[in-house]
């Protein structure tokens, strides 16, 4: 007759088994809170339109590109010349690229300016094109205290234009900076919805005037098809 060897374990197993059923059990029952990430966006009324006739003409936002330290959700404040950080647990939405683009077309079809107002994910292709990137988006906590610092490079094409110098009616950066009511990511984010409130009317204003003045000066003429 066979006899069963009873299985043992060794002491410091059995101690670590103990100890890793304890922390599950203190886990289960409340043990460190979750970490929650808060999210924040560019928020500002839209422009009340303007009471014009709008221009015979369609116009086009680009998905606007973004200098590489700028091309993420992080929200960046400069501590010193050469320093550059973020916040913890705080982040933009959406790329701030991406939420500037989106905020210019809605306030350019809102203006009532233009016949039409294309976003970044319209497949039309009219004659004018606004294209833009992100310069800088970022807190400066130097010179005095908190402002944000909000700089957008933007190019409106006529891609009708046969000639590529042609094509282009204007290039021109928009710059706005505001105070901080506090060094929090609400209160940066705040700021930099004024501050995109700030350009945003000077971006209308300048495509209007450059299409009007472009209109009439008649079609272009017949060149090869922009690929």
């Amino acid at each position: 007759m066979k006899r069963r060897h009873r299985q043992m374990f060794h002491p410091a197993l059995v101690g670590v088994l103990l100890l890793l059923a304890a922390l599950a059990m203190l886990s289960a029952c409340g043990g460190s809170p979750p970490v929650y990430v808060q999210q924040y966006v560019f928020a500002y009324a839209p422009p009340s339109p303007a009471g014009v006739k709008p221009l015979d003409a369609a116009i086009k936002v680009q998905r606007f590109g973004a200098l590489p330290q700028f091309s993420s959700q992080r929200m960046f404040y400069r501590p010193d010349s050469y320093k550059m950080s973020h916040y913890i647990d705080h982040l933009w939405q959406g790329f701030p690229s991406d939420m500037i683009s989106g905020l210019l077309a809605r306030d350019m079809a809102d203006s009532g300016r233009f016949t039409a107002v294309f976003g970044t994910s319209s497949p039309q292709m009219p004659r004018f094109m606004l294209e833009g990137g992100l310069v800088k988006c970022w807190e400066d906590d130097m010179a005095g205290g908190p402002v944000v610092e909000l700089e957008v490079n933007i190019t409106l094409l006529d891609i009708q234009q046969a000639e590529t110098v042609k094509r282009v009616l204007f290039q021109k950066r928009y710059k706005a900076t505001r105070g901080m009511a506090a060094k929090t990511a609400q209160s940066m984010a705040q700021a930099m919805s004024q501050a995109m409130a700030q350009i945003s009317p000077q971006v209308v204003e300048d495509v209007y005037q450059a299409v009007a003045k472009r209109l009439t000066q008649g079609e272009p003429p017949l060149g090869k098809p922009i690929k």
